[in-house]
């Protein structure tokens, strides 16, 4: 995060294989132009608390443009895996592995989503999502809980592409 912070637009981050426990709020990426890749061995982004997190969100959120995250293990016993703020214009998403997501009572667990606003020139590609969960719970309080895979969440999507991901291992 603390390199994330330090980059300037357009700089790549080359992150080496290692597991990151974020036990307060998501990894947010706001640098616009950031690539952010694991290399070697995949590097693992792990939010743990996300379930007495009443905010519940993502393991990553990318608020910026142009921004690439590529080739990392995301995981999450709370919502959202990879989430895309929008509006937001030429972010990709490719080659990652979204895991082990819920389950959370409410709302849908989603292994990438986009959402909030208008979304140009998104891509997300080459990503497998796996082993989400959800349930109904004594806290569920009336809501709908759901599991996506890979999900736009807004009506206003242009000249993008999400192509060749798997999602497997889904359970409500």
């Amino acid at each position: 995060e603390a390199a994330s912070e330090a980059a300037g637009e357009g700089d790549p981050i080359d992150v080496a294989a290692d597991r990151f426990e974020l036990s307060g709020g998501p990894l947010v990426v706001d640098t616009p132009g950031l690539t952010l890749r694991s290399v070697g061995q995949r590097a693992t982004v792990a939010r743990t608390n996300a379930t007495t997190d009443p905010n519940t969100g993502a393991a990553v959120d990318i608020t910026a443009a142009d921004v690439t995250f590529e080739r990392f293990e995301v995981t999450n016993d709370g919502l959202n895996g990879i989430k895309v703020t929008g509006p937001s214009s030429g972010v990709t998403v490719r080659n990652n592995r979204v895991r082990d997501l819920g389950p959370v009572g409410r709302l849908g667990v989603t292994g990438i989503i986009a959402q909030g606003g208008a979304h140009d020139d998104l891509t997300v590609e080459n990503n497998l999502v796996t082993g989400l969960r959800n349930e109904i719970t004594d806290d569920t309080d009336g809501g709908f809980p759901t599991v996506n895979g890979i999900f736009v969440d807004d009506a206003d999507i242009a000249d993008s592409t999400i192509a060749n991901n798997v999602v497997r291992d889904l359970a409500s």
